[in-house]
């Protein structure tokens, strides 16, 4: 197996950038996930893990209010989703990202239709932690839009789903 064919070096860029990423350097993650994502010999799922992880770091607050920093954040995020199949459990993420976009734009309508494919995405998986976790975003939503009793009621649909794995680390459920 050759670790130095070119699209292995790209993977151990990308899995540079997520240390990056998950350290704070966004800076450094950042250009690694833009140099990848522009990089015709990176596959196509590369492309796409580099692309969403790029556009959840242009979701966050300071970035979209930036001077295009909107149209970056939903171009890397949707160009993502195009590329992987449903079956990748990266896309729900790249779905929450893309309500969190809409949500600190108080664009309600979108950011709900993108938590809901989340969701529907993370149940059609299995994957009830990735549900829950859409659940968050719906609450900051209705939060961030003061709409309470739809904070509520999603607040006590992620409790039903935490019920049954109250003991068990999310890598498990």
């Amino acid at each position: 197996y050759p670790l130095e064919g070119q699209n292995n070096r790209l993977w151990r860029n990308y899995y540079n950038a997520r240390l990056a990423h998950m350290e704070l350097r966004e800076a450094d993650a950042e250009m690694l996930y833009k140099q990848i994502s522009e990089n015709a010999a990176a596959s196509d799922r590369l492309r796409a893990y580099a692309l969403g992880d790029w556009g959840a770091i242009l979701e966050r607050s300071r970035r979209i209010f930036e001077s295009g920093g909107r149209e970056k954040a939903v171009s890397a995020l949707k160009s993502a989703l195009q590329i992987l199949p449903d079956v990748d459990r990266k896309k729900v993420s790249m779905l929450q990202s893309l309500c969190g976009v809409y949500a600190r734009l108080q664009e309600r309508n979108l950011a709900e239709a993108y938590a809901i494919q989340a969701f529907d995405l993370a149940k059609k998986q299995t994957n009830v932690y990735e549900m829950v976790l859409t659940y968050d975003r719906m609450k900051s939503l209705y939060y961030m839009t003061g709409d309470w009793k739809s904070l509520l009621g999603v607040d006590s649909k992620a409790e039903e789903l935490l019920a049954g794995f109250a003991q068990s680390p999310p890598f498990l459920v």
